[in-house]
């Protein structure tokens, strides 16, 4: 099997895929690097390899001279990085990330030797405020495509600004940023946290651009969907527009996050139980559309629990929060306050049983 890699110059060769290290090698640095490579390689030193090519890429301008071939380069470096696996790949990550996002490429080969490794890099760094956001905009442009990966990088992001103003207005990305966050919830099936929405709102306090966008994230926190079909049919069409986004996809994540909204009330209340009417009044929605919707909800993990056709109801077991207030922690600590209350009631009786 053959792949394609660098030779000298810019030119593309055809090489095996055990040869492609020592290929870029060459490209990097000469002959002099390649020998070095090369005689790492027949010895079997593949970690010491992999430092080599990192240390010529961060010390030399190849990357930025030759952006053409720099992320089929990058590509290969990322994926033998990868696969040194364990703590050699972790602490080559932060090194390799420092020479490539410096570069502003766009590679899924880099993505994948990075995946997991963002605590690896701040942690090595001692990364925090303004240095961190600065790398996780960096990291953020190395997934060309909406992901998991990607929609964490945004949302750590966000939510490393904790309210600091001050901070909002140094940082001129902050309202691209919140957009594009805004942007992948929407258009991710599976993508349901909205931890993010206090940063958007205090984004756009700093930022009256961020208004509708704003309002919108606000609409999605509370699964107000009779709400957000006003604001796609009115002031709101030229903010999906500008998001890449379609109503449909707005209007459909909106009734999953009321799904959400609705299940976590329900374990509040003695039984956890849903009606079907509840259901088809809050999405609104059809009487035969509301298992659809409550099948599509389970297979997306939002909800957890048991359709009761004959009397209506869905059984809430779990869900998922859209967000982790102060309120979500009352209610989980009230919860562990009751078991252990129920614990103790249950000791008590097998003491006295005694």
């Amino acid at each position: 099997m053959t792949v394609e890699a660098m030779s000298r110059g810019a030119r593309m060769v055809e090489v095996s895929e055990e040869d492609l290290c020592v290929v870029l090698a060459r490209a990097v640095g000469g002959g002099a690097l390649e020998k070095t490579c090369t005689d790492l390689a027949t010895e079997g030193k593949d970690q010491e390899v992999c430092e080599a090519l990192v240390g010529a890429l961060k010390g030399g301008d190849y990357l930025r001279k030759n952006l053409a071939d720099a992320e089929s380069g990058a590509s290969i470096l990322a994926h033998a990085i990868a696969k040194l696996g364990g703590s050699r790949c972790d602490a080559l990550a932060p090194k390799f990330v420092g020479a490539v996002t410096g570069a502003g490429l766009r590679t899924s080969g880099v993505a994948a030797a990075l995946k997991g490794k963002v605590e690896v890099v701040k942690r090595e760094h001692k990364l925090e405020g303004d240095d961190l956001r600065a790398f996780l905009l960096a990291l953020s442009g190395v997934h060309a495509s909406a992901s998991k990966e990607s929609f964490g990088i945004l949302m750590e992001y966000l939510t490393s600004f904790g309210g600091d103003a001050a901070a909002i207005k140094r940082d001129a990305s902050a309202p691209k940023v919140a957009k594009r966050a805004v942007s992948e919830l929407l258009a991710t099936p599976d993508h349901f946290k909205c931890d993010f929405a206090d940063a958007v709102a205090a984004i756009a306090g700093v930022d009256s651009s961020l208004g509708k966008v704003n309002s919108l994230m606000q609409l999605l926190v509370k699964g107000d969907v009779k709400e957000a079909k006003k604001f796609c049919a009115g002031a709101g069409k030229s903010t999906l527009k500008e998001l890449g986004v379609t109503e449909e996809q707005c209007i459909d994540k909106v009734r999953l996050l009321a799904l959400a909204a609705i299940g976590v009330e329900s374990q509040k209340r003695q039984g956890g139980e849903v009606s079907y009417s509840d259901v088809r009044t809050s999405l609104e929605i059809g009487e035969g559309e509301v298992e659809p919707w409550l099948i599509k909800a389970i297979g997306l993990k939002i909800l957890e629990g048991r359709m009761d056709q004959l009397h209506q109801v869905f059984k809430v077991q779990k869900v998922v929060h859209q967000t982790f207030s102060n309120l979500e922690w009352d209610s989980l600590k009230d919860r562990l306050s009751g078991m252990h209350s129920s614990m103790c009631d249950v000791q008590t009786k097998l003491k006295t049983r005694k």
